[in-house]
């Protein structure tokens, strides 16, 4: 079967470039998992960002209602000082009228 130390060497080389090819297949199939585990991972964390993002938004649009109520109450409180404001004047400018006019 083995003539020469070359027919050694052939069988050997061929033995090893075997293995070296069951290597690579193996590797490339680790490869391709650690890359789909890796694409997994980042979808999961796509999908929690996005959900975070989506409370912001929620939280920024309930912000922006909560503040055109503030606003709209305190422009009709602004209205009630202000009338109340304008009859204490007039209540006030009675009263010193009165002070002022002689009594009996």
């Amino acid at each position: 079967m083995f003539q020469t130390s070359q027919d050694v060497f052939f069988v050997v080389a061929s033995i090893a470039i075997v293995w070296v090819g069951v290597f690579l297949c193996w590797a490339l199939y680790r490869l391709t998992i650690f890359l789909r585990s890796i694409n997994d991972v980042t979808l999961d964390l796509k999908e929690h960002i996005e959900g975070i993002e989506g409370w912001f938004n929620d939280m920024r649009s309930r912000f922006a209602r909560t503040v055109g109520a503030i606003t709209a109450v305190q422009k009709a409180v602004n209205v009630g000082l202000s009338i109340l404001e304008r009859r204490q004047r007039k209540g006030s400018a009675r009263t010193s009228k009165k002070d002022e006019s002689p009594s009996g």
